[in-house]
């Protein structure tokens, strides 16, 4: 069976119910690109939009079809640059402390990143 690639802005909704719905991240260290399936509509939405700041970088292609025609996946090849992980933790500041960092900022454009010297 071929691959039928098709284009970032042409990638439409799956068809599959949230329990079944799943990604999987495939990364070999030998490749020089990662291998991406997705069967979940937030995912696909995330990767769109990934995909869209270097379109020329990303392949993308069906997945599976229903007999009746329905879309239930999309495959994505990208570089591996473009997965990454973070830490998820979000720091919280009260907000002195966002107005105290904000004056900092501001004082160090000010003076071309100078430090302060208190009198």
């Amino acid at each position: 069976m071929s691959k039928k690639y098709v284009s970032i802005d042409s990638i439409e909704t799956v068809y599959s119910s949230s329990d079944e719905a799943e990604t999987t991240i495939n990364v070999s260290r030998s490749d020089k690109f990662i291998t991406i399936y997705s069967s979940d509509n937030t995912m696909i939405t995330k990767i769109k939009r990934a995909a869209a700041k270097n379109p020329e970088n990303w392949k993308c292609w069906e997945g599976s079809r229903s007999p009746d025609g329905k879309l239930h996946s999309y495959f994505f090849e990208a570089p591996k640059k473009a997965l990454s992980f973070r830490g998820g933790n979000k720091k919280e500041m009260t907000e002195e402390a966002r107005q105290a960092a904000r004056n900092r900022l501001t004082g160090c454009v000010r003076r071309g990143r100078k430090k302060k010297v208190e009198a």
